[in-house]
């Protein structure tokens, strides 16, 4: 966790040996919740005091003509895996959002 919040703005992410068009914008520590069930027998969530989900946010330049998503080789769908590469760090990751701008 701590090697991953050290990633800075504009740090630009790599396929293979290769950058690709898409970078860093900022990378954020929050609770990890996780789900539980209560003495009620009712679904709940309570944060895991030893545990944090990193959120990384990126920036990537897509044509609207392209009817696939991607980033390098990676497909972007939301709830699929992403193997996010940069110089440094190389972690599995899970595309929760994806936004468009313009």
């Amino acid at each position: 966790e701590e090697e991953v919040l050290k990633l800075e703005e504009g740090e630009r992410l790599i396929m293979g040996s290769d950058y690709v068009d898409a970078e860093v914008v900022s990378v954020e520590s929050v609770p990890y919740l996780a789900a539980a069930t209560s003495d009620e027998g009712k679904f709940i969530t309570a944060e895991d005091p030893q545990k944090s989900d990193l959120l990384i946010k990126i920036h990537s330049k897509q044509s609207k003509t392209d009817p696939i998503l991607k980033i390098g080789t990676q497909e972007i769908r939301i709830g699929r895996g992403f193997t996010f590469k940069t110089q440094t760090i190389e972690v599995n990751a899970i595309i929760e959002k994806v936004e468009f701008d313009g």
